[in-house]
């Protein structure tokens, strides 16, 4: 069993991420935009145990654009999640794009805090 569940880096990126460019720092949020493909929030996760819950919501404004919740079944030293939605007829709204992360250990099992939460944000301009 791994000691405590943790969160090892999140953002946002205007394309489809993959590990390489999350474990390399490539996933800076600078290709964000107004005309970028896709909004996609990604992160790294380590130590999770069967029951860990992992949240994972993109917010513009007052507007949830994704909101994804995963209940762990088996054991994973790492774990990269993403998910993003496609750009709107018009393009992306100006203003500020957050990921909001929350992983969750049960109370009372081995390693857990409780709710630990994460927040990275990147803004799009005219």
């Amino acid at each position: 069993s791994y000691d405590v569940p943790v969160v090892i880096d999140l953002g946002l990126t205007g394309h489809v991420p993959n590990l390489k460019e999350a474990r390399r720092g490539l996933l800076t949020g600078a290709d964000v935009d107004a005309n970028a493909a896709v909004i996609v929030g990604w992160l790294r996760a380590f130590g999770i145990v069967p029951g860990d819950k992992l949240r994972l919501k993109i917010r513009h404004q007052d507007q949830t654009l994704n909101d994804k919740t995963v209940i762990f079944k088996r054991s994973r030293l790492r774990y990269f999640l993403f998910v993003g939605s496609r750009r709107p007829a018009g393009g992306w709204p100006k203003g500020a794009y957050e990921i909001e992360v929350t992983l969750e250990r049960e109370r009372g099992r081995p390693g857990s805090v409780g709710v630990q939460g994460y927040l990275a944000s990147t803004v799009v301009s005219e």
